[in-house]
C-alpha cells in the first residue's frame, strides 16, 4: 500500500485529532523534542500506532533503497572513470587499515 494511503487512513480515522496534530507539526519552528512525539503516538489508538509503525518501516525500507541506488551509481560512475579501487581481499584490508 502506497504511503498516501497509510496516511489517509489514519488521517480518517481520528479527522480532528490528526488534524491538530498535523497542524500543530506544520507550525512548528524547531524541531519536536522525542518525548512529544512519544506522547502524540501514545496518543493515538493501536490501530493507529500500528499503522504508523508500518508507514515508518516502509519508509525506512525506501530510504535504503534510495542510498543503495546512490552508492551504485556511484560506483559505476567510478569504475567508468577509472577511479574505482580494486585488489584482493588482503589490499582492501591494507587500504583500510593505513586510512586509520
Amino acid at each position: 500500500m502506497p504511503y498516501g494511503d497509510y496516511t489517509q487512513i489514519l488521517a480518517q480515522s481520528r479527522p480532528t485529532r490528526m488534524g491538530l496534530v498535523s497542524h500543530h507539526f506544520r507550525s512548528m519552528s524547531k524541531p519536536v523534542s522525542f518525548q512529544t512525539v512519544i506522547e502524540y503516538v501514545e496518543a493515538l489508538s493501536t490501530e493507529e500506532q500500528d499503522l504508523l509503525l508500518e508507514l515508518i518501516s516502509k519508509r525506512r525500507i525506501e530510504q535504503r533503497r534510495q542510498e543503495i541506488a546512490a552508492n551504485a551509481t556511484q560506483t559505476l560512475k567510478a569504475i567508468k572513470t577509472g577511479t574505482a579501487k580494486h585488489g584482493t581481499l588482503e589490499d582492501l584490508r591494507a587500504d583500510l587499515l593505513s586510512e586509520e
